[in-house]
């Protein structure tokens, strides 16, 4: 019985609340050409939002260039890498590197209505290779409206540009939330820091601006020819309720502390969760100092979340590998409960022998079921070098469940009196819309999606066409919305073959 009454559920004329939602796509190109005039769109997500509210984006992966390219990654609410608030990137430094991870976050304010977020890719800086890359990733994004009772988040660009690194403690930037009750803080920091050769610097991030007793450093070190570096870090704060600020910390503690040939850009992002949800319906488990050999493939963390109902879960693990630049390590993400099936696999190498340490992301997005389900990660290197054990020094694995949507149809009419729907359903391909009442003559935004959420037709309709035809798209049931300025309604529309 359940499956008739979700079906029927779907024909009814409904209203999306304003709830926070994830959505998340597979990032995966082969032989791309990327050294031209404007940035290559990867992929993108297209939201329809009921309420303004924020979006967090993340694209994470490996790039695989070539010798003497530069590849340039971001997550954007814009196609064009220019436009958007920083960027990641990753430059192969041998033929033997030629496969980095690389991971980007924004955090953006949105409106009510229909957007598009991209992920991107660019060769723009370096043109002594073939400008061709490939891709395997990620691109998450996460709504969280503005009317939200509990959850919040917030976050920024931040740029440092030439500023002198003295010795001491130096405030980088920050960023502050404003949240209702008790609950933890979920730190995201991604960067992107150039300093002299050879120097070494601590970051580290702190509710205070004065430098932690008990710090949890990330650190850079450059090389004799290694100047930039890529920073993931995320960390867990507790706090009351009440108004935080989250601070960049930063000090030089290897180097020339007179000079101003210090760059930090990136993104700070800080996403609220209530006290109730930790544990229950956010899990986190935080791995320092573990040791991994080569005879064997070794378990590094896992996690487990007991569902309440139909939802979605994210699940996302942040990693810092120390190795051998001869030694390639595969860091997986497997669902072990209740099916055995890999997300992603990262191949993380060190590039020299000076700087270990690697900074890498990846993640899951599964629609779930109530019940138990597991996640591990898992680590194993081909000993090609010195044959030394290597250690995850630090990592984090958290899952995250979403609500399904609550739906409604109280009080949300398109206009005054009005409740739209779309017949023939089933249809073959045309649908026309029945009104009550003649509609207003303001344009209507049509919007068609798939089953797995995804974007399949669009076009703007006037009030004397108001129409769509699905004879192109494959049988199935599709969720057809119709928005005018910020009201929106949605049906189901079930789609047959035709004749």
């Amino acid at each position: 019985m359940k499956s008739i009454f979700t079906f029927w559920a779907l024909l009814a004329p409904v209203w999306l609340s304003a709830q926070s939602q994830v959505w998340q796509v597979p990032v995966v190109h082969q032989d791309l050409q990327l050294e031209l005039p404007d940035a290559t769109v990867l992929d993108s997500i297209v939201i329809d939002v009921p309420h303004d509210g924020h979006v967090f984006l993340r694209f994470a992966g490996n790039c695989t260039a070539t010798l003497g390219d530069r590849i340039i990654m971001a997550a954007s609410n814009n196609n064009d890498w220019e436009t958007n608030d920083g960027n990641t990137d990753i430059e192969p430094k041998d033929s033997f590197h030629l496969t980095q991870c690389f991971n980007h976050t924004r955090v953006y304010p949105v409106t009510a209505g229909q957007h598009t977020m991209y992920a991107v890719a660019h060769n723009w800086a370096g043109n002594n290779g073939t400008g061709i890359a490939s891709f395997d990733g990620q691109f998450t994004v996460m709504y969280i409206p503005e009317e939200e009772d509990v959850l919040r988040l917030n976050g920024k660009g931040v740029f440092r540009n030439a500023f002198i690194f003295p010795e001491g403690v130096q405030l980088l930037d920050s960023v502050t939330i404003e949240v209702p009750e008790a609950g933890e803080l979920l730190v995201s920091l991604d960067a992107y820091l150039d300093m002299e050769n050879s120097d070494t610097a601590w970051l580290t991030l702190s509710l205070d601006p004065a430098w932690p007793a008990q710090a949890e450093i990330i650190e850079a070190n450059m090389s004799d020819d290694h100047y930039d570096m890529n920073l993931i870090h995320r960390q867990l704060f507790s706090v009351g309720q009440g108004t935080h600020t989250i601070h960049i910390l930063g000090r030089k503690v290897i180097g020339d502390y007179e000079t101003n040939n210090n760059f930090l850009y990136g993104t700070l992002a800080l996403q609220f969760l209530p006290a109730e949800q930790i544990g229950t319906l956010f899990r986190n488990e935080v791995v320092a100092d573990q040791e991994i050999f080569s005879d064997a493939t070794q378990l590094i963390g896992e996690v487990e979340v007991n569902v309440p109902e139909d939802g979605t879960l994210l699940v996302q693990y942040t990693g810092l590998i120390q190795s051998a630049p001869e030694e390639i390590i595969t860091v997986s993400l497997v669902q072990e409960a209740p099916i055995d099936s890999t997300f992603s696999e990262r191949i993380v190498q060190s590039e020299v022998f000076s700087d270990p340490f690697k900074n890498f992301a990846q993640g899951a997005y599964l629609k779930v079921q109530p019940g138990v389900h597991r996640f591990a990660v898992y680590a194993d290197y081909d000993d090609n070098g010195s044959g030394a054990e290597v250690k995850l020094v630090k990592g984090m694995l958290t899952a995250q469940f979403f609500k399904e949507p609550v739906v409604s149809a109280v009080d949300h009419t398109l206009s005054i009196g009005n409740e739209i729907s779309w017949y023939p359903n089933p249809t073959t391909g045309l649908i026309y819309a029945k009104t009550p009442q003649t509609p207003s003559n303001n344009p209507y935004l049509l919007s068609v999606y798939n089953a797995a959420g995804q974007l399949v037709h669009s076009a703007n309709l006037s009030s004397s066409n108001l129409k769509a035809d699905l004879s192109k798209l494959p049988e199935g049931i599709y969720q057809v919305s119709l928005r005018q300025g910020d009201k929106l309604e949605t049906q189901g529309v079930v789609k047959t073959p035709g004749n």
